[in-house]
């Protein structure tokens, strides 16, 4: 890894807390944006397991008011509870509202508290389906990003006669995964980082990341 790059995150929880308004996170955006030792502004993402601001909708307004610095979710902790198509739309007109800076992070989510659960439950979408989820909506927004009018068959979602306009700035459109098993994501061409404290040594964490992106084409710093 030839340099580190750091980004701030944006407490979208603090909000609704009423520990700061949403005219403070716009400043810091400001900001991160004025620093050039800093290159991107991330986010928090959950529905109904902690109240915070939607996700999406604050990088769009980040997006709207910044030019140079990327933009994503610290993790899209909901990313397997929604819907795919509707979703690739949503991060397809980000990518061009931005100009081609986001960085979209997903995860499985989920967890042991009783707010995961009923989460889940309240989408109809079972704990143990989250990984298979992510895993087949990684490839929906890929057929949606690449194809036109082609149909798509899976264990949840199928769907025929259906084109996505627009299509996203980037091509590819990076998807990154927070995972603790980078290595069987190599098959989704996507870049993956693994937590910390699931690696034995600090730096076995930063060669898995930076082994996956050489594989999948992806410049070793992370940033495409």
């Amino acid at each position: 890894m030839d340099h580190m790059n750091f980004g701030i995150t944006l407490s979208n929880r603090a909000v609704p807390l009423g520990l700061c308004s949403v005219r403070d996170l716009l400043a810091l955006a400001d900001a991160v944006e004025a620093c050039p030792a800093l290159d991107s502004v991330w986010c928090g993402d959950a529905l109904f397991v902690n109240r915070r601001l939607d996700a999406l909708t604050l990088l769009a307004a980040v997006a709207g008011r910044t030019e140079r610095v990327l933009l994503g979710p610290a993790c899209m902790g909901s990313f397997a509870l929604r819907n795919p198509l509707v979703f690739a739309y949503e991060w397809a007109s980000l990518d061009v509202l931005s100009n081609g800076r986001t960085r979209l992070v997903a995860c499985a989510g989920g967890g042991s508290s009783a707010l995961w659960q009923a989460e889940g439950e309240a989408l109809g979408i079972a704990a143990g389906e989250r990984r298979r989820r992510m895993i087949e909506n990684i490839h929906v927004l890929r057929h949606l990003w690449t194809k036109d009018n082609e149909p798509f068959v899976g264990q949840f979602t199928s769907f025929s006669n259906v084109t996505l306009e627009p299509k996203p700035v980037q091509s590819p459109c990076p998807i990154w995964l927070a995972t603790d098993s980078a290595g069987r994501f190599w098959r989704l061409g996507v870049c993956a980082y693994a937590r910390r404290k699931d690696c034995g040594r600090l730096d076995d964490a930063l060669r898995r990341p930076t082994r996956i992106q050489t594989v999948m084409g992806v410049h070793p710093a992370g940033r495409p």
